[in-house]
């Protein structure tokens, strides 16, 4: 019997979801995810936590183009925060923004639509992956 499957298992993977905070994040990816996806997703998590973005020369994202390619830069300075930020703001003026994230993420559905996966252990690989190249197109 495969160990969370039992009893003792099934308070265990309780306490683990407590301890972690998995259990208040499934909270909240519930209640937003059940009513948005994509950027409107990512503006309801920031709504959900109070979240507010200032943004400096906002005029510059009118240079932003309406179609074709660009390039954004994230430094990650509060995690996946900006990610999220990244996507409501400039998922909102391009429906087709994606940003590169680590492949396990691809497990938020709610984001899946502005994500390209990669797989972060390395390894050389003599052609992309069928999902790396799902974002691209």
């Amino acid at each position: 019997m495969p160990l969370f499957q039992s009893k003792g298992g099934s308070i265990l993977l309780e306490l683990m979801f407590l301890i972690t905070g998995l259990d208040r994040f499934n909270r909240v990816y519930d209640s937003v995810a059940e009513q948005a996806s994509g950027p409107d997703f990512a503006s309801g998590l920031l709504a959900y936590k109070r979240g507010r973005l200032l943004v400096g020369n906002a005029s510059r994202l009118d240079e932003l183009p309406g179609e074709g390619s660009f390039i954004v830069i994230g430094n990650h300075i509060m995690g996946g925060t900006d990610g999220v930020m990244m996507i409501d703001l400039i998922g909102h003026i391009r429906p087709d923004f994606k940003v590169m994230v680590n492949q396990i993420l691809t497990y938020l559905r709610a984001l899946d639509e502005n994500f390209i996966a990669v797989n972060p252990t390395g390894g050389t690989r003599k052609a992309p992956t069928a999902q790396s190249l799902k974002g691209v197109r």
